[in-house]
Parts: C-alpha cells; structure tokens; sequence
C-alpha cells in the first residue's frame, strides 16, 4: 500500500513538472512570435507550435487573459457583432496560439462574415492543433466549402466589372505652360509623366450615346497621345 501511494505521488509530481514545462512552451516560448500576430503567424512557426501542441502529455490551462477575450467574444456574439467577436478571438489566440477551439470558433465567425479565406487559414491550424478531433471531418468539409464560397465570390466581382478595356501606357506633358491666358498657379510648374498599361472595368455610362465610360476614357487618352507617345494635359 505505501509503495503504491509512493507511486501515485510521484505521478502527480511527474505530471507537475509536465503541465509547468506546457506552459513555458506555450506560453512562455512562442509569446515573443505570437504577440507580432497569432493569426498572421508564418506556418512554419505555427507548425512547431501544433507539434509541441499534440506531442505534449499533459495539455495547457488556458491563461486568464486569454479566458477573457473569449468571454468578450461569447459577448460579441449574442449581440451579433460576429466582427467584434472575430477580433477578440485573434486577441486571445496572440495569448494562446496553442488553443485548438480559439481556432475553431474564430474560423466559424470568419465564414459567417465572408471572410473565408481567413476562415480557411484558421480552420487548417485548428486541424494541425488536433488532427484527430471528432469533428476532423465536418471542419475539413467546412474549408471545402470556404473555398468554394471564396471562388464564386471572385467570379461574381469578375462579373459586376464587367469586359476589361486596355488603356495604353505612354508619357505626356503635366500642367499648362506660364504664357497660357487665364493660368492657375496649381497647373506648374510643367512636367512629363510616364503612365504604364492598365485595364478598365467596361460599365456602361448614364450618357445618351450609351458608350461605355472606360471606353470613353481609353479612346480619349488615346487620341491625346501624339505619334511620339507623349501628349499635353491642361488642367
């Protein structure tokens, strides 16, 4: 009997020093990397950190502050601000990026605002965290489904662009010269200006010709080009 109490003693002893070693490597550790930005952590550094994570006997206590934030996001939800709730989560996980349903739930409130590309991210760090989760499945359906949001989503602002026009690059002479009549101050001193390439979004214009703006717009500026690429814009 007294040895199998000496055993159990020595158990909890053991599992002491194991939960005060957790703790320097979750907490004391990585704070310095996670302070910078738990949720724009580099993945190599999140990637240690869920190592040490599910390698680790004996699992963190989450710190009180950490605890707090969560408490305020829980807040932020029942009032349905998902955005405060998103943003208090992120505070509590620069406390702890170790914790697995920090994650979790920060990812969900990500998805709910349409930010799913960020829900992605977290929800893949919430699998390296516990891989083995009971919910494993069901979040990495979710990610699936961010995804595919985050793509129709793009698609849908391709669309309300409409066709792209090219507006061609080229240099032309900024300002009006100081012998020209009825000159303002603010059109000197004069100077070239050399544009790049760049794409206009297609949208039709209120005006009766029914010509769309940026059509408009490229064939004017390529009209004010002169023969040598460089034109002159009055004010």
């Amino acid at each position: 009997m007294a040895l199998s109490s000496h055993g159990c003693m020595s158990m909890q002893v053991s599992e002491a020093i194991a939960g005060a070693l957790v703790a320097y490597l979750f907490i004391a550790a990585p704070l310095g990397q996670a302070q910078q930005s738990s949720t724009r952590m580099d993945d190599a550094g999140f990637a240690e950190i869920a190592k040490t994570y599910r390698e680790a006997p004996v699992k963190p206590t989450l710190p009180e502050d950490a605890h707090k934030y969560a408490v305020q996001a829980d807040s932020a939800i029942k009032d349905k601000d998902f955005q405060g709730a998103a943003d208090r989560f992120a505070q509590a996980l620069v406390v702890a990026p170790w914790w697995p349903q920090g994650r979790y739930n920060r990812a969900l409130i990500l998805g709910e605002v349409g930010k799913y590309n960020e829900a992605c991210a977290e929800m893949r760090r919430y699998l390296l965290l516990v891989p083995e989760a009971p919910d494993a499945r069901a979040a990495q359906d979710k990610i699936y489904e961010w995804q595919d949001k985050q793509e129709r989503a793009e698609k849908q602002k391709v669309a309300d662009v409409g066709d792209m026009v090219v507006v061609p690059g080229g240099t032309f002479l900024m300002g009006s010269p100081s012998s020209e009549r009825d000159r303002h101050n603010d059109e000197g001193p004069q100077h070239r200006v050399s544009i790049k390439s760049f794409k206009l979004g297609n949208t039709m214009s209120p005006s009766h010709s029914g010509t769309p703006v940026s059509a408009t717009v490229a064939a004017a500026a390529t009209r004010r080009q002169t023969t040598d690429g460089a034109g002159a814009i009055g004010r």
